[in-house]
């Protein structure tokens, strides 16, 4: 009869090792599937961070754009302005700057 038991034992120590197998595989897929969500979580996360800091870019870089063409159309008017007000001076003035690159540049 002890070898019985001990057929017995064995056969239920089996079963008990395959149970644990089977929870610990049931787990180890729950666990996998729990990080894969946050990992899908965490990747929506940073797409949208990454969406929101690139139209934020967008936005300044149009702001600095507007600036820009804001301060060359009043250099442009101011330029304009002079010309019309003194067309002598204007034309000396880029006689001179003329003769100044042309001087510079012969240098070279």
């Amino acid at each position: 009869m002890p070898r019985s038991n001990s057929c017995g034992r064995s056969h239920d120590i089996r079963h008990d090792v395959e149970e644990l197998g089977r929870v610990a595989a049931s787990m180890a897929a729950h666990g996998f599937e729990q990080l894969r969500e946050k990992v899908d979580a965490l990747r929506k996360e940073v797409q949208d961070l990454s969406g929101s800091v690139t139209d934020s870019a967008r936005g300044q870089a149009q702001e600095f754009v507007d600036q820009g063409r804001e301060k060359a159309s009043a250099v442009e008017r101011a330029v304009e302005k002079c010309v019309r007000e003194k067309p002598l001076h204007s034309v000396l003035v880029v006689a001179l700057v003329a003769f100044v690159f042309g001087a510079l540049w012969r240098r070279r």
